[in-house]
């Protein structure tokens, strides 16, 4: 599978089948089997050279998935996961290689019910105005002049 990114030289915004292997190879050695980071950089840095990348852009994304990374197998949170998801692309990581690294694994399914079945009514409406003419209910502006 090629992913497409912004870090890349020359224009070209994919990367080898080879080079996802090597980038998938290092964050399982480094965040299963508590491998160092700082001894893989010459080598990503190389193939980073090889496939037109700015390795310090690559770098800097997965010095931030693996924090992330450290943070949600600690707390859980789905609002991290969904973040964690997101620089996963970054780093050239699928979704489903994703969920092989988190602990415990995540359930989509709770995602999607916390994201579309959010119970408001419980919450009171927000109903504020100096002259009392209008205001903020629910996050819309209601009778301003």
């Amino acid at each position: 599978m090629q992913f497409k990114s912004k870090i890349t030289r020359n224009n070209h915004s994919a990367i080898s089948d080879s080079f996802q292997k090597i980038i998938w190879a290092l964050v399982v050695d480094v965040a299963i089997h508590s491998g160092h980071f700082e001894t893989r950089k010459k080598l990503l840095e190389k193939y980073c050279e090889d496939e037109n990348l700015i390795y310090t852009e690559l770098e800097n994304n997965l010095h931030l998935f693996f924090e992330l990374l450290e943070d949600y197998n600690k707390t859980n949170d789905i609002r991290l996961y969904l973040f964690l998801k997101l620089q996963a692309r970054y780093c050239f990581i699928d979704e489903s290689s994703l969920d092989f690294l988190l602990t415990p694994p995540i359930n989509r399914e709770s995602i999607d019910k916390t994201r579309n079945d959010k119970d408001y009514s419980s919450e009171s409406p927000i109903a504020v105005s100096s002259v009392g003419n209008g205001g903020i209910i629910g996050g819309h502006l209601i009778g301003l002049y």
